[in-house]
């Protein structure tokens, strides 16, 4: 989070960790020892064994100072279970570059590739290309991309790259979903039916 944003003249990131229950409802901030650097304009994405990886962005030594962009190769991993941070680095595998991205220390108006994926199950974590089939979505900045069983869904931004800072573009009003087993941009989703919501009761009539 940055005050720039909120119309300060002061641009002040944040490293504040908010927790939100989504039993109780309830929004908390816990203290967590060694946290990474204030962060701005990062994404976070929870993986399936409770590990939560921050990729990019900005970054801020102090507040006040000047942000500078967050080397993705650098990754910071926060552990769910045992409330723990801790820093992978990645290799970029057979990629001799990335580029366009406004996490890799490069802002340009295509990105290259278009699509990397992320292998956690290797130390160091690796990027790598991600070749996809149907649809594709257009080039967005300021999205989302949310990890849901094994599809990616893609949201929210604009339509346009990153030039000097610079957002180009609408907004962008679709939702587009990757299935990950065969890196498909699906045109239909079908939701899964879940038990409970089979087996609910029906409205009666008490009149």
């Amino acid at each position: 989070m940055a005050d720039l944003d909120t119309g300060s003249n002061t641009t002040i990131l944040y490293n504040d960790l908010h927790i939100f229950d989504t039993v109780l409802q309830l929004l908390t901030i816990v203290d967590v020892p060694d946290p990474p650097l204030p962060r701005s304009y990062s994404t976070a994405t929870l993986l399936p064994d409770g590990r939560i990886v921050y990729i990019g962005g900005f970054t801020q030594s102090a507040s006040g100072n000047n942000i500078s962009l967050h080397d993705m190769r650098n990754i910071s991993v926060f552990n769910t279970v045992n409330y723990v941070w801790s820093l992978q680095t990645a290799d970029l595998a057979n990629l001799t570059t990335v580029s366009g991205r406004v996490d890799d220390q490069s802002i340009q108006d295509t990105t290259y590739p278009d699509y990397l994926k992320l292998n956690v199950t290797r130390n160091p974590f690796q990027f790598s290309l991600l070749n996809t089939h149907g649809d594709k979505p257009p080039q967005l900045s300021f999205h989302i991309a949310t990890l849901y069983n094994n599809y990616m869904v893609v949201a929210f931004g604009k339509i346009g790259s990153i030039n000097n800072n610079l957002t180009v573009g609408n907004a962008s009003p679709g939702i587009y979903i990757l299935d990950l087993p065969s890196s498909t941009w699906m045109n239909i989703f079908i939701p899964v039916s879940y038990k409970s919501a089979q087996s609910a009761p029906s409205a009666k009539n008490y009149n």
